[in-house]
């Protein structure tokens, strides 16, 4: 089955804001334009996070391709303005 993308659309986070957790499906790709977010795992629910992306960055692209779920977590670190591209 052949899926459809639909136009951009404007997405925003705020500081703190969990963006996607682990074992989310993924239902768009995320263009980040302005800000900042870490990238974690969850251990006994408590969270750690490792590494920090900023713009120019696509959060989910992977997923939406090979039509797998989120493996990490996904948190704003700072206002964070993105553009989203969802699939039918």
């Amino acid at each position: 089955m052949k899926e459809i993308m639909n136009s951009l659309e404007v997405s925003i986070y705020e500081k703190g804001e969990i963006i996607v957790q682990e074992m989310d499906e993924s239902l768009e790709v995320l263009f980040i334009e302005q800000g900042l977010y870490d990238v974690g795992f969850e251990i006994n629910n408590r969270q750690f996070y490792e590494a920090r992306f900023g713009m120019s960055t696509n959060i989910g692209g992977f997923q939406i391709c090979f039509n797998k779920r989120h493996s990490f977590v996904y948190r704003a670190k700072t206002y964070l303005k993105c553009l989203a591209i969802r699939k039918n």
